[in-house]
């Protein structure tokens, strides 16, 4: 099984140094996760900003939640929230979703409750099967309510294995 994740890291640079943004999001991961190699934080948060740097919305992604929960650097909530956004934008169900969780809350952005109906419209229209319950939930309350009770920072959960 070694062999099998060191000649994978080895095609996935290959594809990467060529500018794959896919193949970065994947070493990302396999950094980040330790598949086959010890897990190497550092490494893995240079692939995936080198990703996002070549537009992968899967790297941009894993990037803005370690941001958002400060793993591996300091956390910073809007510049996870610009990153969410940049996913966001690629149509990425789960960024939108986040970026109408921050609208609606004010995480990283300004609290603005139109932007965050907008874009748990998209996420719900993208199949987000969260969005559309939190969307109407934001129908019924005012805007400067909190959608949620305050609890303590949720921990964003990385796109799949090799997402």
């Amino acid at each position: 099984m070694n062999q099998a994740f060191a000649d994978a890291r080895r095609w996935l640079t290959l594809a990467a140094t060529q500018g794959s943004g896919d193949s970065c999001n994947k070493l990302g991961v396999i950094y980040r996760n330790g598949y086959g190699v010890p897990p190497d934080p550092e490494r893995a948060i240079l692939w995936f900003a080198m990703g996002a740097g070549l537009g992968d919305q899967y790297a941009i992604f894993n990037l803005a939640n370690s941001y958002m929960n400060g793993e591996w650097v300091a956390r910073d909530y809007a510049h996870a929230a610009r990153l969410h956004e940049q996913a966001a934008m690629r149509g990425m169900a789960e960024a939108q979703y986040f970026m109408g969780c921050f609208y609606a809350e004010g995480i990283g952005v300004k609290k603005d409750a139109g932007r965050a109906r907008e874009w748990l419209t998209h996420a719900d229209r993208n199949g987000h099967e969260e969005a559309g319950p939190l969307l109407e939930r934001l129908h019924e309350i005012a805007d400067d309510q909190p959608i949620a009770e305050p609890g303590p920072p949720v921990r964003i959960k990385a796109a799949s294995p090799l997402r």
